[in-house]
């Protein structure tokens, strides 16, 4: 399975918690109510979380909850889902 990238558009599961972070407080927070794809802003290997593109905003999101949406990169638990 290859890595993510900064630009790669992503798969989130349905019923995610979404935040937005400053000065490291949690100012907003939206919780998907179907699965969605976003676009993988930002990775960083030190941290629990990815910045994603959703709606036009930028989101932390957990990283065990990101997933490849690059055809041979899909986790078989999302195969046939029609993503």
């Amino acid at each position: 399975m290859a890595q993510l990238e900064n630009g790669d558009l992503v798969y989130l599961p349905a019923d995610l918690t979404l935040l937005q972070v400053s000065d490291g407080q949690v100012k907003h927070w939206l919780r998907t109510e179907n699965p969605v794809h976003a676009l993988l802003v930002a990775k960083d290997a030190s941290d629990q979380y990815h910045k994603i593109l959703y709606k036009g905003e930028c989101w932390h999101v957990p990283k065990h909850n990101v997933h490849s949406t690059k055809e041979g990169d899909r986790d078989d638990s999302f195969a046939g889902r029609g993503i």
